[in-house]
């Protein structure tokens, strides 16, 4: 009898089929946290631009008229492309943008323009969200924000899926998300 210590097919196909599963629950994974890693750095950015806006208005009595009122340089923001088209004033990079409209909105937002999911960011309050009570949604916070008018992103695949938001507020065209 022959000593044979070479594999057979059947375990073969059944070490791919492992690969093949583990391979299925880790890739997912690792692109949730990719994208969880780059909307962090968003999220920063968006912060600081916020309690930038606050300094200000404590310097001069309101909240500044454009991005270049903020004493804060995004050199590499030079794009001018967007998602929602309601907001006059724009800066953005490959992947995002700034949104910002400080005489209608007291807010700056920033949103996903490419990929999975287009038309997802975040937004900072300055002021009361409309129909919310401070006690609910406490002003000077980045909330994560999903629009849902023309996009295809699914209802809570990147606020709640991601990032563990509460919804907040639905007004037809945008879920707003509180984050924990």
């Amino acid at each position: 009898m022959k000593n044979n210590k070479a594999f057979t097919l059947i375990e073969l196909l059944v070490v791919v089929l492992i690969i093949g599963i583990l391979a299925a629950v880790a890739v997912p994974q690792y692109q949730k946290a990719v994208e969880k890693s780059k909307a962090v750095q968003a999220m920063t950015l968006l912060k600081t631009l916020g309690e930038a806006g606050q300094v200000y208005k404590m310097a001069n009595g309101n909240y500044p008229e454009t991005l270049a009122d903020f004493d804060i340089e995004i050199p590499s923001w030079t794009g001018t492309d967007k998602v929602y088209t309601a907001y006059p004033e724009v800066h953005s990079t490959q992947d995002w943008n700034i949104l910002f409209n400080q005489t209608s909105d007291k807010q700056i937002r920033m949103e996903r323009l490419t990929g999975k999911y287009r038309g997802a960011g975040f937004q900072y309050q300055w002021e009361g969200l409309p129909g919310h009570s401070e006690e609910e949604i406490p002003l000077d916070t980045v909330f994560c924000i999903e629009y849902a008018a023309g996009f295809q992103l699914a209802a809570g695949s990147y606020c709640e899926k991601i990032f563990k938001g509460t919804k907040t507020s639905y007004n037809g065209s945008s879920r707003v998300y509180k984050l924990p």
